[in-house]
């Protein structure tokens, strides 16, 4: 009973003196590293998070507060809210600092309000310079002073939102995946087809489908500029056409015709390429090692063969007698051990 009353006695004098040593949870000092630091304990953490310095804290904090002004801080831990207190100051002090806290919270509001008003005024413009393309500037115009302020306002913003919405229908693969459905026909299976012959496997694979090119800043410029290249095409190949409505809806939908075409040409071609790709051999492009390690036999084919410049090669069936050979033109022998025997 007296040795374990000792023991107990020991242990809690070690208790104390190891929570006689602070440690900051921040920079990780100590007592001994600079005694005149003050100490604090902000939260309910024990153990090594119980303390740590004013100045460290008040600088983490300081750090926290760049992110957000109005931000609660709290322990990392435990989750408990640091109670900071400020000196009093003077009322024109007090005064001051309202105005800026309010300036801080108005702000952002104020920022989004002239953001949004500013697209929206971007759009109507754009959309009223829309309608002078395609009826024409005169018609547009007389167009524009007729309706109602109001109707215009709803309506013209919508212009740019309509073109660039068609831009995210990418009806090209969807025509480009009926095409390649129906390449059972012999046309189609020309220039499209679902398969194709890789020359390294030997074989045909299917066509896969390619990673998605869809680029959001390729989308909104496509869309505002949709109108400027109709005309231009409507003005090139439709010049006889005396509406410019109908000279606009011409140039504009053989343009995206036209592009279209391309762009499945384009993607069907780019298709049969990376089904037609191989990796190469490190001594093909470093030029270390011999050609045989290149061409390495196919335990399929039950032949053992390997390629050179010229001279036949005797091509051994390792189930038939050594005795019989195939010669090959433009082949050199090469006797490999057949491990079976």
């Amino acid at each position: 009973m007296a040795l374990n009353r000792a023991e107990a006695v020991e242990n809690l004098s070690q208790t104390d003196h190891s929570e006689e040593i602070r440690t900051c949870w921040i920079c990780f000092g100590t007592d001994e590293d600079n005694p005149t630091l003050p100490w604090v304990q902000p939260c309910s953490c024990r153990g090594s998070g119980k303390w740590v310095h004013q100045t460290c804290l008040l600088l983490w904090v300081d750090e926290k507060k760049k992110e957000n002004r109005s931000a609660k801080i709290t322990c990392p831990q435990c989750k408990v809210e640091y109670i900071i207190i400020f000196p009093k100051c003077d009322p024109l002090m007090s005064f001051v600092q309202v105005i800026d806290d309010l300036v801080y919270k108005v702000c952002p509001v104020v920022a989004a309000g002239v953001t949004v008003g500013i697209i929206f005024w971007a759009a109507s413009s754009y959309g009223a310079f829309t309608v002078m393309q395609i009826f024409g500037e005169e018609e547009g115009l007389s167009m524009l002073d007729r309706a109602d302020p109001f109707v215009l306002l709803l309506f013209l913003p919508t212009i740019p939102t309509a073109l660039i919405s068609m831009k995210l229908v990418r009806w090209e693969d969807y025509v480009l995946s009926v095409l390649r459905r129906g390449s059972k026909y012999p046309i189609l299976r020309h220039i499209l087809p679902s398969s194709a012959y890789n020359e390294v496997m030997g074989q045909r694979i299917d066509i896969l489908p390619q990673p998605s090119d869809v680029s959001s800043t390729r989308i909104f410029v496509g869309g505002l500029f949709l109108p400027t290249i109709a005309k231009i095409f409507g003005d090139v190949f439709f010049h006889t056409e005396q509406s410019c409505l109908k000279k606009f809806l011409l140039g504009g939908l053989s343009f995206i015709a036209i592009k279209g075409a391309l762009k499945m040409y384009y993607k069907q071609k780019t298709y049969i390429q990376h089904s037609q790709r191989r990796v190469l051999n490190h001594h093909e492009h470093t030029g270390v090692g011999t050609v045989a390690q290149a061409h390495k036999p196919n335990p399929t084919s039950g032949l053992q063969y390997a390629a050179s410049s010229s001279a036949p090669i005797h091509v051994v069936h390792p189930l038939q007698n050594h005795g019989a050979h195939l010669n090959l033109p433009q082949v050199s022998p090469v006797h490999r051990p057949d491990s079976s025997c």
